[in-house]
């Protein structure tokens, strides 16, 4: 395991963060949940993340929004190193073609697929699976049975690195295309760019992290301008909020 030592960090130099956060790579969907809570501090850095510390209730709290894809590791590694020991990640799922379903609601049980990031942790056999946490899971199902018209399924996740090659395959020429297809055919209904990530940064600190996927038509100019879309993600986020602040650490 890892020692967590802030000393180490190339970019959030001096920050001290709460244990519990919220993490985003969709940058407004972290600033409209930064406005449920009641907001103390904001680091903003150049390379990356904006990061709201603040507090709801009696809970303390941050959110933050980190890169797409692997770039995310460098961030999830500074906040722990940080003081994080609880990161829940609210993203979508990628998965073509997007469930009509919009109240569907993932909980990412475990991610597999994670081959370079894990090599370069020193993983002896990468790519399998990948646990999140099951005292955040547990936490979460117990809670979900008063949660309105959402419907949540736990699942296993793959990890993704080219998102047009899971989105568009044909893109590519015949012989690649057909390659792909055969790939994402049998890797499951659920993949995402930064679950596998943060399993992985958690493992390696001994911390807790668990995704939670919206369902979102991302072939839409717009996905976000939809109210229902709007409010069934601020449901997730309270759902988030109210959750984690039931929980002692």
């Amino acid at each position: 395991m890892i020692v967590a030592d802030s000393r180490r960090n190339h970019f959030l130099r001096e920050v001290s963060l709460p244990k519990i956060g919220i993490v985003c790579s969709n940058w407004g969907r972290a600033d409209r949940i930064s406005k449920i809570i009641n907001i103390d501090k904001v680091f903003e850095d150049p390379w990356g993340p904006k990061i709201y510390v603040g507090n709801l209730n009696k809970l303390n709290i941050f959110v933050a929004s980190v890169p797409i894809g692997s770039g995310c590791g460098l961030y999830f590694t500074e906040f722990f190193n940080s003081g994080a020991k609880i990161i829940v990640r609210f993203g979508t799922n990628d998965t073509p073609p997007f469930e009509p379903d919009r109240e569907k609601v993932k909980l990412v049980r475990a991610v597999n697929n994670l081959y370079g990031f894990s090599r370069e942790s020193g993983i002896e056999n990468p790519g399998g699976d990948i646990q999140g946490s099951k005292f955040i899971l547990e936490a979460f199902l117990a809670a979900n049975s008063n949660q309105g018209d959402l419907i949540f399924e736990t699942v296993n996740c793959t990890h993704v690195e080219n998102f047009y090659a899971l989105q568009y395959p044909d893109m590519y020429p015949p012989d690649r295309a057909k390659r792909i297809k055969s790939i994402f055919n049998t890797s499951g209904n659920c993949h995402d760019m930064e679950t596998a990530i943060l399993y992985q940064c958690a493992e390696d600190f001994g911390a807790q992290a668990l995704t939670i996927l919206q369902t979102v038509n991302k072939n839409k100019s717009n996905p976000y301008d939809d109210s229902i879309v709007l409010n069934n993600e601020k449901n997730i986020a309270k759902f988030i909020l109210n959750t984690l602040g039931a929980i002692h650490v």
